[in-house]
């Protein structure tokens, strides 16, 4: 009468299992949890989830009615040109025309400084005005406020998106379009230069 034999370890088999009760070869094999998704996986899957979306499609035919930051353009032009304006009254005033001592270098700083706050907001109007509109899917990371100045402070406001393509990088935007992201939101990000537009969150 033959005998089955353990392959592993070569002894007498015994019972239906077909496992060795020495060794285990042959045994049931143990299941293997699946490994948890990564951070990774989720962010790949919400992506996926959101080009799904009919929302998503629609946004991407959206045309954003924002003009960004034009007026703050064209506010720190104006001012410029005021404070050169006002620089300059001065310079004329009849005071500094008799007087050509040290005093009269102020006005003439006063005026290149007016000068100079009007060209850099000029130019980079002219860079905004010049570059194309991007509509993009991504994740909003992060957002910001800098607040700089005494009683005639500046606010500003940022956002930080992950795309979908890699990479992150951070936005101006204005408030309103600033309240409108929140963190961790996922959706389609209008950008321009370096402005962000407009923000579409949509669930995915």
């Amino acid at each position: 009468m033959s005998v089955s034999r353990c392959s592993g370890c070569g002894a007498a088999l015994s019972g239906d299992s077909g496992a060795c009760s020495f060794c285990g070869t042959g045994g049931p094999v143990a299941a293997v949890a699946a490994a948890p998704p990564t951070a990774s996986d989720l962010r790949t899957e919400r992506f996926a989830r959101l080009r799904e979306s009919r929302k998503f499609t629609l946004a991407l035919a959206h045309e954003p009615t924002s003009t960004g930051p034009v007026s703050g353009f064209v506010m720190r032009i104006v001012i410029g040109l005021a404070f050169a304006g006002i620089a300059t009254v001065m310079l004329n005033a009849r005071g500094f025309r008799e007087d050509r001592g040290a005093f009269t270098v102020i006005p003439v700083l006063f005026v290149l400084i007016g000068i100079g706050i009007s060209i850099a907001a000029a130019m980079k109007w002219l860079s905004f005005a010049q570059a194309r509109t991007e509509t993009r899917p991504a994740i909003v990371v992060s957002k910001r406020i800098d607040v700089r100045g005494g009683k005639q402070s500046r606010t500003s406001y940022f956002v930080t998106f992950d795309f979908e393509r890699g990479g992150r990088r951070e936005y101006e935007s204005q408030g309103s379009t600033y309240g409108m992201a929140r963190e961790d939101d996922i959706g389609v990000a209008y950008l321009r230069s370096e402005y962000l537009l407009e923000f579409r969150a949509i669930d995915a």
